[in-house]
């Protein structure tokens, strides 16, 4: 587990939110998701592969922070957590980590905490530019609260097994 902070521009996270604002077609996790991993939750996390040259953006910002892959095998997506929504416990073991970078302010009063399992439970609240690597934890993201006034927002980014 490693958290670092400022991670990535203000212009950087300004790209990021055009680009989802522009999003017009969705994935939804109460149907593509993993079996069980929408277990209890009653909302939709929407997300959508950022383009390319974001992607390469964001990479050129964070990649020195990842674990390394082989052949640069990452995978970028952007997550809208939406009122409702969360994720079950689970470890991402199909992949060699994973990566959560925030991109709007946020209240832990709203839920939407990352929480994760080393030798006890820890919660980390989004913040803009925060990053979050996970390598095979066990972590979950707590139900996003009606009360919270916007979507929780995140770039998610994947290293591959090759």
């Amino acid at each position: 587990m490693k958290i670092l902070h400022n991670v990535i521009s203000k212009s950087l996270i300004d790209l990021c939110n055009s680009e989802i604002d522009d999003i017009k077609e969705w994935r939804k996790s109460q149907s593509n998701w993993e079996k069980g991993l929408n277990q209890g939750f009653t909302g939709e996390c929407l997300y959508q592969t950022a383009s390319k040259g974001t992607t390469i953006k964001i990479l050129a910002s964070v990649r020195k922070h990842l674990p390394k892959v082989q052949m640069d095998k990452y995978f970028v997506q952007f997550h809208v957590w939406q009122t409702g929504s969360g994720i079950q416990w689970h470890s991402d073991d199909i992949y060699k980590f994973g990566a959560t970078i925030y991109l709007n302010e946020w209240n832990r009063r709203w839920g939407g905490l990352f929480l994760y399992e080393t030798d006890k439970i820890y919660a980390e609240v989004p913040e803009p530019a925060k990053l979050v690597i996970v390598e095979n934890d066990p972590h979950s993201v707590t139900p996003i609260l009606s009360h919270a006034p916007y979507e929780r927002r995140s770039i998610q980014i994947w290293g591959l097994m090759v």
